[in-house]
């Protein structure tokens, strides 16, 4: 190594773009874009907090390969680095999960669960009647070493909101009581959840379907929000 100081430097800015770029289930928008927000031209959107970001990642390996006395300065070495760059971003992006997953497996309530929002969805029916059924699948894992006990709350989307009276579901028993469900421990399982909402309209409806939506798991002492 040629450049201790520079190599320090690089691994600073390189733990910096990995930090900046650490997302969740419970918010799946990056760290990165909640800082910087995106800047509207002329009715297109510059997202330049992604450009920030992977500068600052450029940067960072940049330094850390000149501390070794590798010199980048032709084009195709340029280039070269930033594709790697972006390869090893979405590596990283990939392990945020697993990073998630041992946080959440050091408690033992609600915080303790893992929602897989890529395999979540919401469904919505119509039948012409003043009810429209939904049907949601939540794949949840408890990492926990104890079963956890869970309510849910589902919001409705924003695009069906001028359509449904309900803004949220808050899934109950017969008996009017909030529904408990429970998650074993170290277990993996799909929530199959069906409800019934009231329309705005009395006209017949066909169906909608998303899986961008946000729900939430509570007890008697805390509440989580995911997106999906």
């Amino acid at each position: 190594m040629k450049n201790k100081k520079e190599f320090i430097r690089g691994v600073i800015l390189v733990l910096i773009g990995f930090l900046l770029g650490i997302n969740s289930t419970s918010n799946p928008t990056p760290i990165f874009l909640r800082i910087l927000k995106s800047i509207n031209l002329d009715g297109g959107i510059l997202i330049f907090a992604m450009y920030v970001w992977l500068i600052i990642c450029y940067i960072g390996f940049k330094k850390i390969l000149q501390s070794f006395g590798k010199q980048l300065n032709s084009e195709k070495y340029k280039v070269f680095l930033l594709i790697v760059v972006m390869f090893l971003i979405g590596l990283f992006g990939k392990s945020y999960v697993y990073v998630e997953k041992t946080f959440k497996a050091l408690h033992y309530d609600i915080r303790a669960i893992h929602v897989d929002a890529d395999k979540s969805y919401i469904d919505f029916k119509w039948n012409g009647t003043p009810k429209v059924k939904g049907s949601v699948i939540l794949p949840v894992q408890n990492l926990s070493n104890k079963d956890i006990e869970t309510h849910i709350k589902i919001i409705v989307p924003d695009y069906i909101k001028s359509e449904i009276v309900e803004e949220e579901i808050v899934f109950k028993n017969e008996s009017g009581e909030l529904k408990s469900f429970i998650i074993p421990a170290k277990s993996k399982k799909s929530l199959s959840l069906d409800f019934f909402v009231s329309t705005k309209k009395k006209e017949k409806y066909g169906k909608a379907y998303t899986d961008e939506f946000k729900f939430i798991f509570f007890d008697d002492e805390r509440n989580i929000e995911f997106e999906s």
